[in-house]
């Protein structure tokens, strides 16, 4: 089945280093809203339903951008669609990089609903058009927020939880959990969606179903589509878990520390022995030969564990 009119969206505008588009889902999400405003005679809101999304929508976009710069990776194109953006982007293969990148988003959206709701219970006219709007301000970058710390693959919560997963078990479990995670979250939105008749909340979990399902598809074939790499074909101690290279870690320092006490061992036998071939064995005083007979107990003791 051809998707393509899916990802159709309209160019905004074109700078030298970014392409910013806004999607059809995004003019339906808009469209939405005017009619419900419409429905519970809100007409005065009806204009701001064309402007408070794709403004939201913009600056939590805009975030990832400047994010993504910051820690040396690069942005050339974002799409604005209905609760997300679909920014394509290249983030250095570090979880704290990729974290700030994919938190970011819902950072700055979290500071707008913040900032509207403080605005909201200071007017001291309540009904009035400003209450409306700040109500309706907040209760959008609510949504954004809380949907895009979700582990769906249309949400920041796929980098955000990879990064989060990823110091704790390994980039391949991290990628493979994230997936898990996608798919119970698509589940219960479309339940929520269901249960409280929501179309939008619906058809957002219907979409996020849809695209866990073609990013599972591409996670079983060994490439990452949110991290967008071959995860199978990283070198290990870049994609080990922290407690893996702990553990790595460990095993290295006890191999030295057992090298070191064999060669101090051979080289205290050494001295004794050549004591000994000089001067016979009745040179050695008794705690030398304490120690001969401990050292040889020890070096045979070895030889029967490495067998």
């Amino acid at each position: 089945m051809d998707t393509s009119f899916l990802n159709w969206s309209l160019k905004l505008y074109r700078t030298s280093t970014l392409e910013v588009r806004a999607s059809w889902l995004l003019g339906v999400w808009m469209l939405f809203d005017a009619v419900r405003f419409a429905h519970t005679s809100q007409w005065w809101l009806i204009p701001f339903a064309f402007i408070v999304p794709i403004i939201s929508m913009y600056i939590h976009a805009m975030a990832h951008v400047v994010m993504v710069r910051l820690v040396g990776g690069s942005a050339d194109r974002t799409t604005l669609s209905v609760i997300n953006d679909q920014t394509d982007m290249q983030v250095p293969l570090n979880p704290a990089k990729q974290l700030a990148v994919g938190a970011s988003g819902p950072l700055i959206s979290l500071v707008l609903w913040l900032s509207a709701e403080a605005l909201y219970y200071a007017i001291a006219t309540p009904q009035s058009f400003a209450w409306f709007l700040i109500a309706y301000i907040a209760l959008t970058n609510k949504y954004i927020t809380l949907i895009n710390l979700l582990a769906c693959a249309m949400c920041d919560g796929a980098r955000i939880w990879r990064a989060i997963l990823w110091p704790l078990f390994g980039l391949g479990r991290a990628i493979r959990w994230t997936v898990l995670l996608s798919y119970l979250c698509s589940i219960v939105i479309i339940g929520l969606g269901i249960y409280l008749t929501d179309l939008l909340l619906l058809v957002i979990g219907i979409m996020c179903l849809m695209t866990t399902i073609s990013e599972h598809r591409s996670v079983k074939l060994g490439f990452d589509p949110i991290f967008n790499i071959e995860f199978d074909t990283i070198n290990e101690s870049r994609s080990q878990s922290w407690f893996g290279r702990w553990q790595q870690r460990r095993r290295l320092r006890a191999i030295e520390r057992r090298s070191q006490e064999v060669s101090d061992e051979q080289e205290i036998v050494d001295k004794l022995l050549e004591k000994v071939s000089v001067q016979g064995l009745p040179s050695l005083t008794e705690q030398e030969r304490t120690t001969l007979n401990r050292i040889s107990k020890k070096q045979k003791q070895r030889e029967k564990t490495e067998i």
